[in-house]
């Protein structure tokens, strides 16, 4: 029968390449892991960054050119787009997250705002909203313009299309942004 000695050394030098080793495996699979996630965040959020073009709805009109509501006074409007863009609009993916950066400029009114889409699905956010460089008051006073919208996001519709749906609070309306995959 033979004994195997081990000299202390030994052991303690097996012991921290023990540790070493892995200390490099769990940063490895950590960076592994890390980036995998990013490019995921990237390919589900990062998708609906770029420059639009932003449409509203047709207006639905009565046979004298008049804008129809509904019983409860509320504007109708059809599901297609207006002929021209109402505004342009760019967003931009923040990384590594599931937050979108947007700005839009009104083309009739040149008046802009920027906000932040917090995007609780892949397809579903909210935006918090407010307008900048809003000309000031005749008393000289700022004015302060902001809310909240909800948006959807759709690249399925089957055109090689992007559509952002923007939905607003009272006042606002619904606008569309479209662009080119």
């Amino acid at each position: 029968m033979t004994i195997c000695a081990t000299s202390g050394f030994d052991i303690i030098s097996n012991l921290i390449i023990g540790i070493i080793a892995s200390t490099i495996v769990a940063i490895a699979t950590y960076i592994i892991v890390n980036r995998k996630q990013t490019q995921d965040l990237r390919k589900k959020y990062g998708k609906a960054a770029g420059h639009y073009f932003g449409f509203g709805l047709e207006k639905d009109l009565d046979e004298h050119g008049v804008q129809k509501r509904d019983d409860d006074g509320k504007l109708l409007f059809k599901t297609t787009l207006e002929d021209k863009p109402c505004s342009e609009a760019t967003i931009r993916y923040v990384p590594d997250t599931n937050f979108l950066d947007i700005h839009l400029k009104e083309l009739s009114t040149k008046y802009e705002w920027q906000g932040q889409i917090f995007m609780e699905l892949e397809s579903k956010g909210s935006i918090a909203w407010r307008y900048i460089g809003f000309p000031k008051t005749k008393e000289g006073k700022e004015q302060h313009i902001f809310g909240l919208k909800r948006c959807i996001v759709r690249d399925d519709a089957g055109d090689n299309k992007i559509y952002v749906y923007l939905i607003g609070e009272k006042g606002y309306g619904k606008e569309i942004l479209v662009r080119d995959k």
